[in-house]
């Protein structure tokens, strides 16, 4: 008999029905080589920039892959002709669409070497946010938990302590030459103890500062100068806030003005005395201008702040008239 199986040869449209059948198992396995080699150019990229802007590092590992790209570098360094930081540990998460913006965190201890002296800074725990352009950095969020600040600038030694603080700095809209700086402390501790409620500032700063690591030194070397906008410090009953500007002399020392608006001076000399500011001499001085303001204050309203002004001169700090001893060395 006759064998009727179906031994049809394999036709051009069997062929086709067949790559089409394939074709999107294909298409999905060209498209992920593609994505994975596009991932690994664009974290080679971003490895690249960093290691231009400064930053050294002992190794580094990847991953995230395929939602994000996440760096992270073991004993990250970095070092120009004013600053040099080093930290144990520094993760960086960005999305591949998007290099522009990244999340950023530092484990371990912040060491800080400045022309002047050094600072150390250790925390519970810190993050940040930061997002750059071709123009530079255009915006930072830093928190950081109750970390410690502890070293020596110049002639002053820093011991301090906050609950939390936060630093945030934006760029200004498209014509402005300033960017904002905000930095908000709750809960600070000075010393062995003298705390501050809250202790936040408001400043701006030349935009040019966000676009080269050094170029904040620059400027100040050139009469550059930051806008104090506002300050605002806090303890017990006392509040003071500060307006003015600062900058750098030709001996690269404090150079400029502070306006203080004070409810209550004799508190306030106290507090400068607490915090080894001033002298017991130049306390007396002050407690004698303290109680001449309270003389003149009683014509008026006892909710009017005090106006004093705090200057640094030619090397000097003097608040109002009295001599408080040298304007602090710039690490410029």
């Amino acid at each position: 008999m006759p064998n009727h199986q179906n031994n049809q040869p394999n036709t051009p449209s069997r062929r086709t029905a067949r790559f089409w059948l394939f074709f999107p198992f294909t298409a999905l396995l060209l498209a992920a080589a593609v994505y994975y080699l596009i991932w690994i150019y664009i974290a080679d990229s971003v490895e690249k920039e960093l290691r231009s802007a400064g930053l050294n590092y002992e190794s580094t590992t990847r991953g995230g892959f395929p939602t994000r790209i996440g760096l992270i570098f073991q004993s990250p360094q970095y070092a120009d002709t004013h600053i040099q930081w080093a930290s144990d540990l520094l993760q960086i998460d960005l999305m591949p669409y998007n290099q522009q913006k990244a999340v950023v965190r530092l484990d371990g201890t912040h060491d800080i070497s400045l022309k002047n002296g050094r600072l150390a800074i250790t925390h519970e725990g810190n993050i940040a946010s930061a997002r750059a352009d071709l123009n530079g950095l255009s915006k930072l969020d830093l928190v950081l938990t109750r970390p410690v600040f502890d070293g020596k600038l110049g002639r002053v030694n820093i011991n301090a302590a906050t609950l939390g603080s936060e630093i945030h700095i934006l760029r200004a809209g498209e014509g402005a030459d300033h960017a904002k700086l905000s930095i908000t402390n709750k809960g600070l501790r000075i010393g062995s103890k003298t705390a501050l409620d809250r202790a936040d500032i408001l400043a701006h700063f030349p935009t040019t500062w966000l676009e080269q690591p050094t170029q904040w030194a620059q400027d100040l070397n050139n009469g550059s100068t930051i806008n104090i906008v506002e300050g605002i410090f806090a303890m017990n009953d006392l509040l003071f806030k500060v307006t003015g500007q600062l900058g750098a002399d030709q001996n690269k020392t404090l150079n400029g003005k502070l306006n203080l608006e004070v409810n209550d001076l004799k508190e306030f000399v106290k507090l400068l005395g607490d915090l080894g500011v001033i002298t017991k001499r130049e306390s007396k001085d002050l407690q004698i201008l303290s109680g001449v303001t309270r003389l003149f204050r009683s014509t008026r309203s006892n909710d009017q702040p005090i106006k004093i002004k705090l200057t640094f001169k030619n090397g000097k700090t003097y608040l109002e008239h009295i001599d408080i001893g040298a304007a602090p060395k710039l690490p410029i």
